[in-house]
């Protein structure tokens, strides 16, 4: 967008290549049409969150990551996570991601999904089971099913464990 404005974006060139190369978002400032400085925010992962995908992968269920993130991104995030690149989907809309889950669900699979955010709640809601962390945002949490008191990413297989358990119980 700065490009676009008129700002000349070649002093940040190499700083850009490296960062978004990471996966950071690059966000720049400038002060008229000259760059003043450029910030990288990188999204980290989750201790834990790699071991938990493989315990999922495990109990035999699939791993997706489907996110609103741009490619770059999702797809480092992923690596990190130990996701396999074909389950990675990146700027994916709110109403795709619920259109994501409706379509495995059409495929004959019981879909959990885990979010956090606003643009998570349309999913959450189509779920077979929907999990929103401790702080998602107030629509992601009443979207939810379950609601996970610390944000901690190693209680997703127990709550799915659980989960199961009661629908056993249930159809008992």
């Amino acid at each position: 967008w700065l490009g676009e404005s008129g700002v000349d974006l070649a002093p940040g060139k190499a700083f850009i290549a490296d960062w978004a190369s990471q996966g950071a978002t690059v966000v720049g400032l400038a002060v008229e049409n000259s760059l003043g400085a450029l910030f990288a925010i990188k999204d980290t992962l989750k201790p834990g969150a790699r071991e938990v995908i493989q315990d999922l992968e495990r109990q035999g269920l699939k791993v997706y990551l489907v996110t609103g993130d741009n490619a770059l991104t999702a797809g480092h995030i992923a690596t990190q996570a130990g996701i396999a690149p074909a389950n990675v989907f990146a700027q994916v809309r709110p109403e795709q991601k619920a259109e994501f889950v409706r379509k495995l669900q059409h495929e004959g699979q019981r879909v959990a999904f885990v979010g956090d955010g606003i643009n998570d709640a349309p999913a959450l809601e189509q779920a077979d089971l929907g999990v929103a962390v401790s702080r998602a945002s107030d629509i992601a949490r009443e979207a939810a099913d379950i609601i996970l008191l610390r944000s901690d990413i190693e209680a997703v297989p127990e709550r799915l464990g659980l989960a199961r358990a009661t629908l056993r119980t249930i159809h008992q």
